[in-house]
């Protein structure tokens, strides 16, 4: 009986194998052999002066083929496979391996002019493949965009707790190198000793990295010298500003006691004429009220 199971076992294992290794075979076969296709994307691309133009390959069965792209009619290569071969750095290659035997060759070339308006042309070494044409249209004029820079966050506090200010800004074609932080027409540093174990300045791009840079500042334990007007400066020059108030809650209590007058009681800030006139009034009242009880004692 086990020598039966044995025999089974083997022939079940062995017939696995036969029927993978033409299977492999096959894929290899299909891999390395058949010919390449290129798939739609886009063919004519437009960008305005200054950005970034990414021109799309998609590629079905490039097996051990390279790619390569090129400027019509320039016989010299912008890029071989995964390589740049232009000596202008704002060119690249982006390559990304996706399902079914298919991958994309994007040509990058950053900080486009009109020197770069023309037809590109991609292009599957050792095959009859016809290359894959793609046009770019540069525009003579950038993009409208303008630089904008917004500042939130806390406006009033009271002591000891925490300060926390967001400055955005947002540049033209990139993210602004820095952003700089003044109060009240100082410049804000971390060794500051007024500042000392007390701030924090954070800078960082949001998750999908764009034209923003994003900066944090945060005091804990605020003081009342924390007051006052804080401004946000970008490395491009654009400003914004807002008023922070450390407000003291217990000297706030003690101010409105004071200022809560249940009765009429002399002010210092009256004048004198008018402490006067009010005596004055306070003084014929007393006298009618005093003659009229001596009429009516008098009866």
């Amino acid at each position: 009986m086990k020598s039966s199971l044995c025999w089974i076992y083997r022939i079940i294992k062995w017939s696995s194998i036969l029927l993978v290794i033409p299977f492999a075979q096959g894929v290899s076969l299909i891999r390395h052999h058949a010919k390449p296709i290129f798939l739609p994307t886009p063919k004519n691309i437009t960008v305005h002066l200054g950005q970034t133009a990414h021109l799309k390959c998609k590629i079905k069965y490039l097996g051990t083929r390279t790619v390569q792209w090129r400027k019509i009619p320039d016989n010299y290569p912008l890029t071989i496979g995964a390589l740049p071969f232009s000596p202008r750095e704002e060119i690249s290659i982006n390559h990304r391996d996706m399902e079914e035997l298919t991958s994309q060759w994007t040509l990058v070339i950053k900080g486009t002019s009109i020197a770069d308006t023309g037809s590109y042309e991609c292009k599957v070494s050792a095959s009859k493949t016809q290359p894959y044409i793609v046009h770019l249209n540069v525009l003579d004029k950038p993009v409208d965009i303008e630089k904008t820079i917004w500042l939130q966050g806390t406006e009033f506090v009271s002591v000891k707790q925490m300060i926390n200010l967001t400055c955005n800004a947002t540049g033209v074609d990139r993210a602004p190198e820095h952003i700089d932080w003044f109060h009240n027409g100082h410049i804000v540093h971390q060794s500051d000793p007024k500042w000392e174990n007390r701030l924090k300045i954070v800078m960082f791009q949001p998750q999908v990295p764009g034209r923003s840079l994003i900066s944090q500042l945060i005091i804990n334990f605020s003081v009342s010298t924390d007051q006052g007007n804080y401004v946000c400066r970008s490395s491009e020059k654009k400003t914004t500003s807002l008023n922070v108030h450390v407000l003291n809650a217990e000297k706030d209590n003690i101010k409105k006691r004071f200022d809560y007058e249940p009765s009429r009681t002399p002010n210092p800030d009256d004048s004198p004429q008018e402490t006067r006139e009010s005596n004055a009034a306070h003084l014929t009242t007393n006298c009618v009220l005093l003659f009229l009880s001596f009429v009516l004692a008098v009866r």
